[in-house]
């Protein structure tokens, strides 16, 4: 009787841990894990097999070997789900992250940007300096940034001028290195060295 009773805690334990993956995987996601159906047919499976085990396979206040390797498939199972729900939140948090950096890289935002610091761009980029001077960093090949205000190139080294819309074509080394504290806007993928 008390193996049966330690069964049914396990199966339960199993239930809850698995019940409480879902609930902290979706918690603040607006990302759907699973349908409803499937969530209630796995339920409605989890809670046919722990009655079977509660009403079968005793006889005398022994379990038979039978009700423990259902036991035994059930708790390999259980495992096997929460490793699926694990695996599920690594790949949520992943969507998420990505989610985030493209949302960023699809409006203007203003980053301040310390002396001596370079802005490189992940992709194409857009600048607009605002305060402060900076200088253009150009790539391996001496291709440099696109003054869009004024409509022609400027090449490594070159002064940025103010409130004028610069375009970096590709995430292949260009951006631009600050002299000063300089404020600027920038919409695209970056990173900062």
């Amino acid at each position: 009787m008390k193996q049966k009773t330690n069964a049914v805690l396990n199966v339960v334990f199993a239930v809850v841990i698995l019940m409480a993956g879902f609930g902290r995987s979706a918690a603040g996601q607006d990302l759907v894990l699973a349908s409803v159906d499937y969530v209630d047919a796995k339920f409605n499976e989890l809670s046919t097999r722990i009655s079977m085990i509660t009403s079968g396979g005793v006889s005398g206040g022994t379990v038979d070997s039978n009700t423990l390797t259902r036991v035994s498939n059930l708790e390999i199972q259980t495992g096997a789900l929460q490793n699926d729900v694990d695996d599920s939140t690594k790949r949520i948090d992943f969507m998420d992250i990505t989610m985030r950096n493209l949302s960023d890289g699809t409006v203007y935002q203003v980053v301040k940007v310390d002396p001596g610091v370079k802005l490189l761009a992940s992709g194409t980029g857009e600048v607009i300096l605002r305060s402060g001077s900076a200088r253009v960093i150009g790539n391996e090949h001496g291709e440099g940034l696109s003054d869009l205000t004024t409509g022609r190139e400027l090449k490594d080294g070159e002064s940025l001028e103010k409130d004028h819309l610069i375009l970096i074509p590709r995430g292949d080394g260009r951006g631009i290195i600050t002299d000063t504290v300089c404020y600027i806007i920038y919409k695209g993928l970056y990173h900062l060295q």
